[in-house]
């Protein structure tokens, strides 16, 4: 059980989309749509358990995907938001799923960024409790180590100079303990694939077209799986579209929140 309280930024009124970054970052991930969305949405961004400025699980809890998601919900309940967008980002696709199982009454519309919903094939787990090792030993370090060149798409560099030594330096200031505890989590996830076909709200998938770290293939079980799922393919993206195709990734997304919203603010009836 999660005793802390997430730390969340919001921007905007209204409809609540809620966003959850993925593995090793924080709410600031999102701020190109804090920008850009909230005068769609009242956009709000979390910080997870352990990471950002939200307070670790227990050291003696080994954390399910179930807890993060009961977080979630919780703090969703606390903010008293009613139905929600819920997005999820890699690590947070896994929440994502959770939460959709879970709390299907809390969910007007779902969307998995980068993320797939199989469950960790026994070399990605050895690969996870390796890293977690690491972490204990360096701390935030390692997960640069081991990820920092599988982020981006190959022209992201050259396009954004800074972006890498942003997220780079977003990696380095999350803590051991949360870093630690989601490695362990997602490790021991069970695998999603078969209440796919329970999700009965509004779905879109998003995916980078030169992601290294999530295949094109799973992230299209999510689109074949989920009954009316939507997908959009950012060009020129890898595995962090909202920041590398910013543009790309906030169109369509304005769409989708334009879309279930019941009642449209003036900047979804002027694009329309």
């Amino acid at each position: 059980m999660y005793d802390g309280k997430l730390n969340y930024v919001s921007k905007g009124e209204g409809f609540p989309a809620l966003f959850l970054h993925g593995f090793p970052f924080d709410r600031r991930i999102w701020g190109e749509q804090m920008s850009a969305l909230s005068d769609v949405a009242r956009v709000i961004a979390l910080d997870l358990p352990g990471f950002g400025k939200s307070p670790a699980f227990p050291r003696t809890l080994n954390p399910t995907m179930d807890q993060y998601a009961e977080a979630v919900a919780d703090t969703a309940t606390e903010l008293n938001l009613g139905k929600i967008a819920l997005v999820g980002h890699s690590m947070s696709g896994y929440i994502a799923l959770a939460f959709a199982r879970r709390y299907p009454e809390m969910l007007a519309g779902l969307v998995l960024v980068t993320t797939k919903p199989a469950a960790d094939s026994k070399k990605a787990r050895e690969g996870r409790q390796n890293l977690a090792a690491q972490v204990h030993e360096m701390g935030a370090l390692a997960t640069v180590i081991a990820m920092r060149a599988k982020l981006f798409a190959s022209a992201t560099i050259g396009r954004d100079p800074g972006l890498a030594e942003r997220v780079k330096e977003i990696m380095l200031e999350q803590s051991s303990d949360g870093i630690i505890a989601a490695l362990t989590a997602m490790a021991n996830r069970p695998s999603s694939t078969r209440s796919l076909g329970k999700i009965d709200v509004p779905t879109l998938v998003i995916r980078g077209t030169e992601d290294a770290i999530m295949p094109t293939r799973s992230v299209n079980s999510l689109v074949k799986g989920i009954p009316g799922a939507k997908s959009e393919v950012m060009r020129g993206s890898g595995h962090l579209p909202m920041m590398e195709t910013p543009d790309q990734f906030n169109s369509a997304l304005r769409r989708f929140l334009c879309e279930i919203q019941p009642d449209n603010p003036p900047a979804c009836l002027d694009q329309a």
